[in-house]
């Protein structure tokens, strides 16, 4: 049975045309569906649709994030030194995991420090 799927190069491609950004909020919708897909090659054959479903629906919403944040409706999701520490580690962890993927296909992030 096949499932709406989309490789990380094939959401690139779609960032690139649209010239968008990679924002953190668009890097956690991507980690995010990352961990719907593993529950997906886990789970039996009952639950593997629901989960590749819900991995690609946060794959669509990231779209739809970075396709906001071009026209100027950013989500200002960005940790602040209130921000507690864990969250603050979470989203630096994740942001700098990302980056190094996104430069295999010749994305490239700004280093940045939350």
């Amino acid at each position: 049975m096949a499932y709406p799927t989309m490789t990380l190069k094939e959401f690139n491609e779609y960032m690139q045309e649209g010239h968008y950004q990679y924002s953190l909020f668009v890097i956690l919708q991507l980690d995010e569906a990352a961990e719907y897909l593993k529950k997906a090659q886990q789970a039996d054959t009952g639950m593997k649709k629901f989960w590749c479903q819900w991995a690609y629906v946060t794959l669509v919403n990231a779209l739809e994030t970075a396709e906001s944040e071009y026209y100027g409706e950013t989500s200002a999701y960005l940790p602040t030194k209130e921000t507690d520490p864990v969250t603050r580690a979470y989203c630096q962890n994740t942001y700098d995991i990302w980056r190094g993927y996104l430069q295999k296909l010749n994305v490239s992030l700004p280093e940045q420090k939350f």
